[in-house]
């Protein structure tokens, strides 16, 4: 595929996993999200380091993993008091561990993107999304995902138009 193609598919992905807020669809409007980025992205990593889509698709496991252990813990701790505490905090220090370990994954495989596509903003989003990941317990951490995220949009909707 063309590269400018598969930087809009995974792009566009992107964004529209954002729409995940939605009530009732968007857990479907965001997964369908999620599968056109993982589809942009394993095209790219045909041609660049084939790591990429490994980490990409582990960090994103991670994050359905996290999203069902918080929304359990949140039912427990709604269902009674006493798993309140248990089951928010066990869910809380979960999600925690996996979000951080899914923002260093991707801030991994975009270092590694930027470094293969000679694309320095992939590169500054890795750095972003690491420092995010190593912050995220003192929940600044947010702030740098978030603009590694936005740098990732950005960097693959100026993938190159000429062939790898």
């Amino acid at each position: 595929m063309d590269p400018k193609r598969v930087g809009l598919l995974a792009g566009l992905g992107l964004i529209i996993s954002l729409l995940g807020f939605i009530p009732g669809a968007g857990p479907v409007i965001s997964l369908i999200g999620d599968v056109l980025y993982l589809t942009g992205v394993y095209y790219i990593s045909k041609h660049a380091d084939k790591s990429v889509f490994t980490y990409i698709l582990i960090s994103t496991i991670l994050s359905f993993v996290a999203l069902i252990i918080s929304r359990f813990s949140h039912l427990a701790s709604v269902t009674a008091s006493f798993v309140l505490g248990i089951g928010g905090i066990f869910g809380l220090i979960v999600t925690l561990v996996l979000g951080i370990i899914g923002a260093i994954l991707i801030g991994k495989a975009y270092s590694l993107l930027g470094a293969s596509l000679n694309m320095p903003i992939f590169e500054k989003a890795g750095k972003m999304y690491k420092i995010g990941g190593y912050t995220l317990i003192i929940l600044i951490g947010l702030v740098f995902i978030v603009i590694g995220f936005v740098m990732s949009i950005v960097g693959f909707f100026q993938m190159p138009e000429k062939r790898y």
